[in-house]
């Protein structure tokens, strides 16, 4: 992973969403393909992993996807809701547009 601004917004987002009550877990949000070419690479060339957290930027705006898990103890789509409000706040003020995207991967007990 390099420095770029995505990867360390990228960062800064996955720090955020695993200080919310209800997230277990933060999975890749790249395709699988790209992710186990990223563990591959990570672990041949002795460098970091890519970003659980999808930042991209193009001509419309930040684009950002983010995966989570979340347990049960409360309603699925709040948790997903206050993921989603966290990111947006975290891009407020930004020079661009920006498209958020939060899936729920599982729901634990």
């Amino acid at each position: 992973m390099t420095d770029s601004p995505a990867s360390l917004l990228a960062d800064e987002i996955e720090t955020v969403l695993r200080a919310i009550d209800g997230i277990t877990e933060i999975y890749a949000s790249a395709p699988l393909v790209e992710t186990v070419a990223s563990e591959v690479g990570a672990a041949a060339l002795s460098v970091e992993k890519a970003p659980l957290v999808t930042v991209e930027t193009d001509e419309e705006g930040i684009s950002v996807t983010a995966v989570i898990g979340v347990n049960e103890r409360c309603p699925a789509h709040e948790t997903g809701r206050a993921a989603h409000e966290q990111i947006v706040g975290l891009l407020e003020g930004a020079p661009s547009p920006a498209r958020v995207t939060v899936r729920i991967a599982m729901i634990s007990n």
